[in-house]
């Protein structure tokens, strides 16, 4: 149990600097390409909201673990 633990971790880390780095990544984009700027706000929101979802579902698996437990 303790070894999913920390892939879980390690994967929630990962995903977290993966949307860091993307939403770097358009932000680049979005300075050097002026018609993308449209598109560019879309993507960090969807972004945005997606990071908020993966958090959440892994807080909610540690509170289900924890009652259970």
């Amino acid at each position: 149990m303790v070894t999913i633990m920390e892939v879980t971790k390690v994967l929630i880390n990962l995903i977290n600097v993966g949307i860091v780095f993307r939403v770097a990544y358009v932000f680049f984009q979005m300075v050097m390409n002026e018609d993308e700027v449209m598109a560019g706000k879309k993507r960090v929101i969807n972004l945005m909201i997606v990071a908020v979802v993966v958090n959440l579902i892994y807080a909610l698996k540690n509170l289900i673990l924890s009652y259970y437990s």
